[in-house]
């Protein structure tokens, strides 16, 4: 049985992303803690966990206060409550506060600055802007899969640029591992092949689609009525099917 902090930390990280076992994964996150209260890491990755998998939003963000009191500069939490507080408080001043002060500690940041960019699409409607954040967020990192699928989508729906967006698209599927975190990322990349690229990959997407909405993946609040726009204007043959698939992926059951 391990007794430092840091094997035990790690352990709880490998239980939650590793084996899914998150039970076990939270025993193990509160046994860290007891033997180090003040493990920057460990409080910034259970207070994660809290958020997206027990979906428990004010005990996550008692978490991430307390990370970042311990560690005011720590990039990772900095980023991650930023999107805590875009996502689930709708504060959108104080999350971008929080993306600025997380890319002034790590510049290079892939994923902050990914979801910064989206940040800016989304919420402040500065496109141009958010573009220059995807290319510095691929710069940092160019096989970054969520990144990869968001500025594709930025392309298609913004730039109208299929051919750039079907080649990261590509990418994005060869650095996606299926497992529960990515299934709402694999099932957002094959909406788009079939909202955009139906000649291509309409029946293989169609059923994979399908088979990752059964298995519960979900992308709530995510704005696909671009898309649907988009689709439409290009005369899809299955239109009503591609508006029952962004109805299924982005509404709460």
């Amino acid at each position: 049985e391990p007794k430092d902090a840091n094997t035990l930390g790690n352990y709880a990280l490998f239980l939650e992303n590793i084996r899914h076992d998150y039970d076990q994964a939270e025993v193990y996150y509160k046994r860290t803690l007891e033997v180090e209260p003040k493990d920057a890491n460990t409080l910034g990755n259970y207070a994660l966990f809290l958020h997206t998998i027990r979906q428990d939003y004010d005990q996550a963000e008692a978490y991430y206060k307390r990370t970042l009191e311990v560690e005011p500069n720590h990039a990772n939490n900095l980023g991650n409550y930023a999107v805590f507080l875009e996502n689930i408080r709708h504060d959108y001043d104080q999350a971008e506060a929080y993306y600025k002060r997380a890319l002034e500690v790590e510049p290079k940041d892939a994923n902050t600055l990914g979801n910064y960019a989206l940040f800016l699409k989304n919420i402040r409607h500065d496109y141009d802007q958010a573009e220059a954040y995807y290319k510095r967020a691929l710069e940092a990192d160019p096989n970054h899969a969520n990144t990869l699928g968001n500025y594709a989508h930025f392309l298609i729906t913004y730039r109208g640029d299929l051919k750039r967006a079907d080649s990261l698209i590509r990418q994005a599927f060869e650095n996606t591992a299926e497992n529960e975190r990515t299934k709402p990322l694999l099932a957002e990349l094959w909406f788009y092949r079939y909202a955009h690229y139906y000649e291509e990959w309409g029946a293989e997407a169609e059923k994979e689609l399908a088979a990752l909405l059964n298995a519960g993946a979900k992308s709530i609040g995510w704005n696909l009525a671009p898309d649907i726009e988009l689709a439409r204007k290009n005369r899809h043959p299955h239109i009503e099917q591609v508006e029952a698939f962004a109805k299924a992926l982005t509404e709460k059951a």
